[in-house]
């Protein structure tokens, strides 16, 4: 079980890079997090890379 920061961190970083993130959520069906970075962000594509793979270990 979790400490339940990961989706505050999440919104912090992406809002910092003026993105948005959404959730879409049905009962029994599951939870979608949709991220959307503009493409002039000061990420670079392996910050981006890193971040999607922290998100994918979290599992």
């Amino acid at each position: 079980m979790g400490t339940g920061l990961g989706l505050a961190i999440s919104r912090a970083i992406i809002e910092q890079h003026n993105g948005k993130i959404s959730v879409q959520s049905k009962p029994g069906e599951g939870t979608v997090f949709s991220i959307t970075l503009p493409k002039n962000s000061d990420l670079n594509d392996e910050e981006l890379t890193i971040i999607a793979l922290k998100e994918k270990n979290d599992d």
